[in-house]
């Protein structure tokens, strides 16, 4: 099964045209996906994968510290139904926070806390309305 969105989604993070690249594996025969076979498809998302796997190597990726507790975060908020979870999590940073900053401008360990506050009160309050 072709994955349409996974090649369009790592051409563009690595600027990648994906009419150069079907033309490139089919030898110039054309440029449409459509017309790859299951083979050169295959073949394509195999060097796209390698090619995506060896940029992140170099680039030393790191997650940044408290990523953890951020995705946390917005994970809880949208299980509480905000569209924008992380609009909805920075207001409430700033209004009831400790810190009265925004999300991404906490440290690590403001994350901690706040991530405690969130689930333990927050959170907690939310799932308990829910049973009334």
């Amino acid at each position: 099964m072709r994955n349409y969105a996974q090649l369009f989604a790592i051409c563009k993070a690595q600027g990648f045209d994906y009419k150069d690249k079907v033309a490139e594996i089919t030898n110039g025969r054309t440029d449409s996906l459509k017309a790859l076979t299951d083979a050169e498809y295959r073949e394509m998302m195999l060097q796209l994968n390698k090619h995506n796997a060896h940029l992140r190597q170099t680039k030393n990726f790191e997650i940044k510290p408290g990523d953890k507790q951020r995705k946390k975060m917005i994970a809880l908020a949208k299980n509480m139904g905000y569209s924008n979870a992380v609009d909805a999590l920075n207001n409430w940073c700033m209004q009831y926070g400790k810190y009265a900053k925004p999300l991404m401008q906490h440290t690590e360990n403001e994350l901690n806390h706040v991530l405690s506050v969130y689930e333990n009160e927050v959170y907690s309050s939310y799932l308990a309305n829910l049973n009334k």
